[in-house]
């Protein structure tokens, strides 16, 4: 195989394959304008634990687990940004 092959190959495999659906823009759509930009907010607020958000969107029947709240902080999902 010629280099120039292997690095063909090497790109291709380098193409960014994001995560799943993320539950964290579902529930986004289910809030108020008002809550939605707060969530949005807060989302950026790295002193905001994923627990605490959690916890928040429990409280308004929103089912998220923190460890679904990390993975969007770090743009994995599907999200736009």
């Amino acid at each position: 195989m010629a280099l120039d092959e292997f690095i063909d190959e090497m790109l291709a495999l380098s193409v960014v394959q994001k995560g799943p659906d993320c539950s964290v823009g579902t529930a986004m759509q289910s809030l108020s304008g008002e809550e939605r930009e707060g969530l949005a907010k807060a989302l950026l607020v790295t002193s905001i634990t994923g627990k605490a958000i959690q916890e928040w969107l429990k409280r308004r029947n929103l089912v998220v687990p923190h460890t679904t709240i990390a993975r969007h902080r770090r743009g994995d999902c599907k999200c736009p940004k």
